[in-house]
């Protein structure tokens, strides 16, 4: 350092003080360059300062401004939402009533299904051919008596009838007993012949008469039979009547000592 550069230092240090900032004079134009960027510098500083402050302003500015539109825009969308959600559980109850409606069909087919089986059952039974066999048995020390009439109907209806009548004399004193009987029994025989659906045979000897009888309900004359009066002219040893249930003859010949099973 030269002389006057110390005169210059001195001098600084009357005025500033010791806080004063030493200066390089050896490179004097380097520090006051480096002295203009700091000022530069902080001149630019203030520009960034309100350039910030600036864009701080212009940034709440856009995001109020983002946020009207947001809220416009979710309006419109949860209406979309909604709309959704209602097409969703509309979905979901047709999805639900699916299964009622197949469980409610398919019930309905059961019932009907039921129905039907219990007719075809029922028409089946009734309309299926049943028979009953009515007999009457009386075994005594001179005589034995046996009748017995096979009933064949089908829905309760009469169709066929055989009948197997048989009287045995045990003894020579009820011999006598077959007269009687052959002119109780030949009337019907009789009285019946050449009409259709009537069929009968007998055949007797000393001790013995066995009439056989076979009538056919399905080819009967009913408009012949409904004109005999079978009190006085009997056509069968029961009272012939078409239109008959046969729990009615069942029913009859019961109350005359017969008993009636169902054949298997």
């Amino acid at each position: 350092m030269d002389y006057k550069d110390k005169e210059l230092e001195n001098a600084l240090d009357e005025i500033f003080g010791d806080d004063i900032i030493e200066l390089d004079t050896s490179t004097p134009l380097e520090k006051t360059s480096n002295l203009q960027n700091i000022t530069f510098d902080a001149n630019k500083s203030e520009e960034n300062i309100e350039n910030l402050e600036l864009e701080e302003t212009l940034t709440e500015e856009q995001e109020n401004i983002e946020k009207i539109d947001t809220k416009d825009d979710k309006e419109p969308n949860s209406n979309v939402d909604f709309e959704k959600q209602e097409s969703s559980l509309k979905e979901k109850k047709e999805i639900s009533n699916i299964p009622m409606k197949k469980v409610v069909i398919i019930s309905a087919l059961v019932v009907l299904l039921t129905l039907v089986i219990v007719y075809l059952i029922v028409n089946y039974f009734e309309n299926k051919q049943k028979t009953i066999n009515c007999s009457f048995s009386f075994d005594d020390k001179g005589y034995k008596i046996t009748d017995e009439y096979k009933i064949t109907y089908k829905n309760k209806l009469i169709t066929y009838i055989e009948g197997v009548y048989i009287y045995t004399s045990k003894t020579d004193d009820f011999d006598e007993q077959i007269k009687y009987i052959k002119e109780d029994k030949l009337p019907a025989i009789i009285n019946s012949n050449g009409m259709k659906g009537f069929t009968y045979s007998y055949e007797n000897s000393d001790d013995l008469i066995k009439i056989n009888s076979y009538l056919d309900y399905t080819i009967m004359d009913f408009e012949k039979i409904k004109n005999i009066d079978q009190t006085s002219n009997p056509i069968s040893y029961f009272k012939i009547n078409l239109e008959d249930n046969s729990k009615n003859l069942i029913s009859l010949l019961e109350k005359q000592g017969y008993k009636c099973t169902t054949s298997k």
